[in-house]
């Protein structure tokens, strides 16, 4: 009897465990790329394992124009191998976002037409699957301006079966007084997710960066507090919720207030860590469960001390297992070309 139960016991553990690895890989994968050498590369050889590649290749410019274009071997090899490709319009001036640019927009109807015609007509061209909305550093007040061109958009849009989606800085609440001044009249604030969840396709929830972590860029606890409150306002089908691939390097004494000295600190450039000065700046390593299995190194350079948080395989499926134990089948990847090769691994 204590063996057939024991034999019972194993295959259900066996069929358990099969079945979450299933799950695992059944997500929508959509990876963000820039221009960056490291990141095409990265993409060329893992693109069998990528559902949506979204390119930050297009930059907003003043009075409605758009200027940009794809690789075209980026571009040829997704087509070819059935990935979609969705690239990003961003208000960026070089890795800056630009809120001249922005309000420009916001506040012109007659841009809005603009933007919207060279957007189909590009989509058409190099055959889109559609667009993402990468419009960040905005006042609180456009909101309705915001929400109004993502509306049009959408309408727009839905001419020639395009998709269309929203990257959207992480909350946690609606409460003012829960973020600092500056980053919620110039962040947060304007973005209203049930609206934008509404009028969009999805939302890809930008959970990293975390205000005041203490050291990693998306703590498990902070994550958390962002899924839930984006699951009160977007159906858990319309979210696409952030994974970072990279970490940041912190200095400061023994004490919780860090001032950031490196940002961000790849794990490309983590691997060679230890072959600078012949790995002796090294001071302590370990991983920190409480964060979410988040792995950290520190080491001394000329009298300071630094903390690295880096993001690696084993943070990124703790993440993940979270994201799906919330009943979210899609995620969103900042950045081909940081993350840790094994993560790769965890996906068909």
């Amino acid at each position: 009897m204590k063996k057939s139960l024991f034999i019972l016991i194993f295959v259900f553990n066996l069929i358990f465990v099969n079945f979450s690895f299933a799950q695992v890989t059944n997500v929508q994968k959509i990876w963000y790329m820039t221009n960056d050498e490291r990141s095409k590369k990265s993409f060329l050889k893992n693109y069998k394992k990528i559902d949506i590649l979204a390119p930050q290749v297009y930059e907003l410019q003043l009075n409605g124009s758009v200027k940009g274009n794809m690789d075209q071997n980026i571009l040829s090899t997704a087509l070819e191998n059935k990935v979609k490709v969705m690239p990003l319009l961003a208000n960026t001036n070089g890795k800056i976002f630009n809120q001249k640019t922005i309000l420009d927009l916001l506040t012109k109807t007659e841009n809005w037409e603009k933007v919207s015609k060279y957007l189909r007509e590009e989509a058409y061209n190099k055959n889109y699957y559609g667009w993402q909305l990468d419009l960040e550093n905005i006042p609180v007040t456009q909101m309705d301006n915001l929400n109004s061109f993502v509306k049009y958009l959408k309408s727009e849009f839905g001419k020639d079966n395009l998709k269309l989606s929203i990257a959207v800085v992480a909350k946690t609440s609606d409460k003012n007084s829960d973020y600092e001044k500056w980053y919620w009249q110039n962040w947060a604030g304007v973005f209203d997710y049930k609206t934008l969840g509404e009028n969009t396709d999805f939302v890809s929830i930008m959970a990293y960066d975390e205000q005041n972590s203490g050291g990693p860029v998306a703590t498990l606890p902070w994550s958390k507090k962002v899924m839930d409150y984006s699951l009160q306002n977007i159906p858990s089908e319309k979210i696409s919720f952030g994974i970072p691939t990279y970490g940041a390097a912190y200095r400061g004494k023994e004490t919780k207030r860090f001032t950031m000295a490196s940002y961000p600190f790849t794990y490309s450039i983590l691997t060679n860590f230890n072959k600078r000065d012949g790995g002796n700046m090294t001071t302590g390593a370990g991983v920190s469960k409480i964060f979410g299995n988040i792995s950290w190194v520190s080491y001394n350079k000329f009298g300071k001390n630094y903390t690295i948080w880096y993001e690696d395989k084993n943070s990124f499926q703790t993440k993940l297992k979270q994201i799906q134990d919330n009943n979210i089948n899609s995620i969103s990847m900042w950045v081909l070309g940081d993350e840790d090769p094994k993560v790769w691994t965890l996906f068909k």
